[in-house]
């Protein structure tokens, strides 16, 4: 590697030209000093580059030639850019070769530049608000620090054309995508399916990572979104080779128009998720819809939107986060309204077919019901067993199957109990109801 001011960058071929210039030096010392045909031959064959490359990789393999990778951008807060660094502070310092940064800001920050386009970007998605504004500048301060030290989740939920991936899409860059702080990785890699597996691999050494759109209803992968989300180090896979720890230096922010659901209400991922609500004028697809907007913006306004951010940061550093009264009761709305019925279905409720259908109490699906929250986190009472049936019977998957809710005798009863006709619990939980052919007396509910 090769540091060029103050970035150090792979370039095998510097060390070959820096032999090679020094073995021509010497070269032409021999040819002076050569008393016979078979010394100058000896003289000009060190001017070769298969002579410089025998050199370089003698002197590659020298241990002091050696520099640990983990000494390579081990600095939180410091962001190196091409001729010096910025420090916690926003001091701007001159390159430092010993600091061994690799990664760099795309250009220098310039503080207290006029940034007209991305100002009318921050109050659009901060819905005019000056703590929403305030609160989303936070977020971009933290993401600029390396540190992945506040396990957050932000996730910008709006539909789309409000402006929402433009901003984030201008930040990233100015944060550097290329050799840089910034990535743009899948929304993928938090949301189960086959691509969750690798995917996550495309955090390590990012600061801010910004996942894509996500534009339909998926589910949490709920282990790898605490784990990217904590502090310390991550597993991480790649393919074809051997998994390994990272640590978390980064920050998420995701976007879309519906927040993923989760199975399981864990009261960490509680802690860590903020719903920022962005409503407001949709633009997508009309005569204000610029094309590659978010890159005109970038190359306008980069190096003054850069500085505000940084400005950010040291307020972050020096305040913290804020959380605006909305985006917590947006958030806690969403806890509060997941529909845990339809969670224990999916996880509890098997469908069952035929003319002799299984049978289960309505009692025996209430206990069920309330011992699944009580181990998934769902902790909210469901309520008195007959009002709790009335309302699963209304449920769309109870109507979606026409699943039968009667009154019958079951074997060895005298009494009529409350059943359900067309499905069971699932892995084996025992039901006293058993099939619909051991039931009798059978009448509407």
């Amino acid at each position: 590697m090769a540091c060029h001011q103050g970035i150090w960058q792979p370039e095998p071929l510097t060390i070959h030209h820096d032999i090679g210039a020094f073995l021509g030096r010497l070269s032409a010392a021999a040819l002076r000093n050569a008393t016979n045909n078979k010394a100058r031959e000896a003289a000009l064959r060190l001017k070769a580059f298969s002579k410089a490359q025998s050199v370089g990789r003698h002197v590659a393999a020298h241990p002091k030639m050696h520099v640990p990778v983990e000494q390579f951008d081990r600095h939180p807060w410091l962001m190196a850019y091409p001729g010096g660094y910025v420090d916690e502070n926003n001091v701007l310092h001159g390159p430092d070769a010993s600091l061994f940064f690799s990664r760099s800001l795309p250009f220098k920050p310039v503080f207290g530049g006029d940034t007209p386009d991305w100002d009318v970007l921050m109050t659009r998605v901060g819905m005019g608000e000056a703590d929403s504004i305030e609160g989303i500048y936070r977020i971009f301060g933290l993401s600029a620090s390396g540190t992945g030290q506040e396990q957050k989740l932000f996730f910008f939920e709006g539909i789309g054309g409000v402006g929402v991936t433009t901003l984030l899409e201008v930040a990233v860059h100015c944060l550097g995508m290329t050799h840089g702080y910034g990535k743009v990785i899948s929304h993928k890699a938090f949301v189960k399916g086959n691509a969750e597996r690798f995917l996550p691999a495309d955090l390590q050494d990012a600061w801010m990572v910004i996942a894509s759109e996500i534009e339909k209803r998926e589910e949490w992968a709920m282990s790898t979104v605490k784990q990217a989300t904590s502090s310390g180090t991550m597993p991480i896979e790649e393919k074809g080779f051997q998994g390994r720890a990272v640590p978390v230096t980064w920050q998420i922010l995701m976007q879309g128009n519906e927040v993923p659901h989760t199975g399981a209400l864990d009261k960490a991922f509680m802690q860590r998720l903020i719903i920022i609500p962005v409503t407001g004028k949709s633009i997508r697809d009309t005569a204000e819809d610029i094309k590659s907007y978010s890159k005109q913006v970038y190359e306008r306004e980069g190096p003054a939107i850069l500085g505000k951010i940084l400005e950010a940061r040291l307020r972050y550093r020096q305040s913290g986060l804020i959380i605006p009264k909305r985006w917590r009761d947006r958030t806690d709305t969403y806890f509060g309204l997941m529909d845990t019925d339809g969670l224990w279905i999916r996880d509890n409720i098997e469908w069952s077919e035929g003319p002799d259908r299984e049978t289960v109490t309505v009692m025996e699906l209430w206990e069920n019901r309330k011992e699944w929250g009580l181990a998934t986190g769902h902790t909210g009472n469901p309520g008195a067993v007959h009002s709790w049936s009335e309302k699963i019977r209304q449920h769309p998957a109870i109507l979606e199957h026409e699943i039968e809710f009667k009154r019958a005798r079951l074997p060895g009863d005298k009494n009529k109990t409350a059943i359900a006709i067309g499905l069971k619990l699932r892995d084996g939980a025992r039901s006293s109801a058993g099939h619909l052919s051991v039931v009798s007396d059978i009448e509407n509910f």
